[in-house]
């Protein structure tokens, strides 16, 4: 019999001591759609401010695939009230990564975040030139001479298929 976690309670606490004293306290419940996909709401109250959220969330992959984050939420305190919100999506394709974001905090005179990237490397290995995803510690290019479309996985993340020649670049492997 399999037991699955659905949901996650957490309650932080920090306390700021320099270069001013400040009480930080933030109750949190993550709810589990499937695998890779939650909601999350969560309260922050600290010495001069509030906030509420609510997130959806589908974990970036370390290999192939998209995720995102959608929040929305409100604050408020000394500062006056606001409302924020923030969108992400990363998209983890075989020879780069895509992402697109937008935040925006609504408070006086405010304006939004945005930000488009497009990330990738070029390598070398045993004869072998390749495009991939960025190299963040280590690499590995897994040959299997002959077999196109074998998956491969990387620390229980799907790295990729191998290609017409039998190979596929792994980027984020632990050195």
């Amino acid at each position: 019999m399999q037991t699955v976690t659905r949901g996650l309670v957490a309650l932080n606490y920090l306390r700021t001591l320099s270069p001013f004293t400040n009480d930080l306290a933030l109750l949190s419940f993550r709810y589990y759609l499937d695998r890779l996909t939650s909601v999350v709401g969560a309260v922050g109250v600290g010495s001069d401010a509030n906030t509420q959220s609510v997130s959806l969330q589908r974990t970036i992959p370390q290999g192939e695939g998209f995720g995102y984050d959608a929040t929305a939420g409100r604050s408020g305190g000394s500062g006056g009230d606001g409302t924020f919100g923030r969108a992400l999506v990363q998209v983890n394709a075989a020879h780069a990564e895509i992402g697109a974001e937008y935040a925006r905090s609504i408070r006086g005179d405010s304006r939004g975040l945005s930000n488009v990237s497009v990330a990738g490397s070029v390598g070398a290995v045993g004869g072998s030139v390749f495009a991939a995803r960025p190299v963040l510690d280590s690499l590995a290019l897994v040959r299997i001479p002959g077999l196109a479309g074998v998956p491969v996985f990387a620390n229980g993340w799907l790295a990729g298929t191998t290609d017409a020649s039998g190979e596929v670049v792994a980027t984020n492997v632990n050195a």
